[in-house]
């Protein structure tokens, strides 16, 4: 909250896992009249067409792994999700559904 400029506005998109879930103390609002903290489960369209924009424009792409429509691919992308061992998002190929 320290870092908004005045009038400033921080829009958390998403929610973390409950591990990962961040806390915030109520001593970090204390004099920051006029700074908002405002949050969404998913952004609008407008926005989320926005966020693609900005992508595109400046040149920011996500980090993927293609894997094959497959139980047994899944599964094991599945688990190393779930255990954290990943930094990219798994797109599964439909075109290799069997």
């Amino acid at each position: 909250m320290k870092m908004l400029k005045w009038n400033g506005q921080m829009c958390i998109v998403g929610i973390p896992s409950n591990e990962d879930m961040p806390t915030i103390s109520m001593r970090s609002f204390i004099g920051m009249a006029d700074r908002r903290l405002f949050g969404s489960r998913i952004g609008s369209i407008p926005e989320t067409q926005e966020a693609i924009n900005y992508s595109v424009e400046n040149n920011i792409y996500p980090e993927v792994e293609i894997i094959p429509a497959d139980a047994e691919k899944i599964t094991e992308a599945y688990d190393k999700v779930r255990d954290g061992k990943v930094k990219f998002r798994y797109v599964i190929d439909m075109s290799t559904l069997k």
